[in-house]
């Protein structure tokens, strides 16, 4: 989820079940490539991230997130802290459905502090070239942004595949409510490498204001992530984060089981 800004726990707990369950299912299950006739249905992925947050002048934070997928259905819990002066746990679902024109994604977040929002998002076309258009909406409750877009917005881009494997999206995330002027463009980049070994680039540009009455801010980010086999890495360069004049670097190591 995306949202507008304003401004290790039960998930450790939760990750270390579902990790021990995922264990199990490993050494009692038919090999990955077939189906447990039972249900017919594929098994669950899990994906553990957590994150470093390091703002300039500011109190540096830290967010766990553990997400599960299974075919068209993903769902997440997560909890984010900023020493005592910041701290909100969430969990949210995410559904995709595959009809002839593309392909339809709606997703709900909830939050502590009262927070919820929702997206749709249409992709027009195929994997090898396709549209994007997406809305979101929240009730506009107190949520620090981590997916740093707007999120009363609208989303408009085109994507598709490459030589060689390599996928690209091109799109822009504009405030549509808020009267902000928030507006990111962001250029993704994935290409295989040798192996097993992925590397994504994200570079985006912005530009808007924190909240109606603040200053117009303009900004960049870069981030570089490199996957291999189970693990993966994310470093983030972001100048005026979430449309504020400070700088974020940002650490994200994960584990998919």
């Amino acid at each position: 989820m995306k949202s507008s800004v304003r401004s290790i726990s039960h998930s450790t707990w939760i990750a270390s079940v579902l990790w021990m369950s995922a264990c199990v299912q490993a050494q009692t299950a038919p090999p990955a490539t077939a189906k447990d006739p039972a249900d017919g249905a594929e098994p669950w992925h899990y994906k553990l991230t957590a994150s470093n947050y390091d703002t300039q002048g500011l109190t540096a934070a830290q967010d766990i997130n553990l997400r599960g997928s299974r075919e068209d259905t993903t769902w997440w819990v997560a909890h984010y802290r900023r020493a005592s002066e910041f701290e909100q746990s969430r969990a949210g679902w995410e559904q995709n459905w595959s009809y002839g024109w593309g392909q339809l994604t709606s997703s709900l977040q909830v939050a502590t502090r009262g927070f919820a929002g929702g997206a749709v998002t249409a992709q027009l076309g195929g994997e090898s070239l396709h549209a994007l258009v997406g809305w979101g909406r929240t009730n506009l409750k107190d949520y620090y942004n981590l997916n740093f877009d707007p999120n009363d917005a609208i989303t408009l881009g085109l994507g598709g595949k490459l030589q060689g494997k390599s996928t690209y999206s091109l799109f822009m995330v504009k405030d549509d409510r808020l009267h902000t002027e928030q507006q990111i463009s962001h250029a993704v980049l994935r290409v295989p490498l040798q192996g097993q070994l992925r590397l994504t680039l994200d570079y985006a540009n912005k530009r808007g204001r924190a909240s109606e009455q603040e200053q117009l801010v303009r900004g960049s980010s870069l981030a570089v992530g490199v996957d291999f086999k189970d693990v993966f890495l994310r470093l983030t360069a972001d100048n005026k984060v979430n449309f504020t004049p400070y700088n974020q670097t940002r650490v994200a190591l994960g584990w998919r089981f």
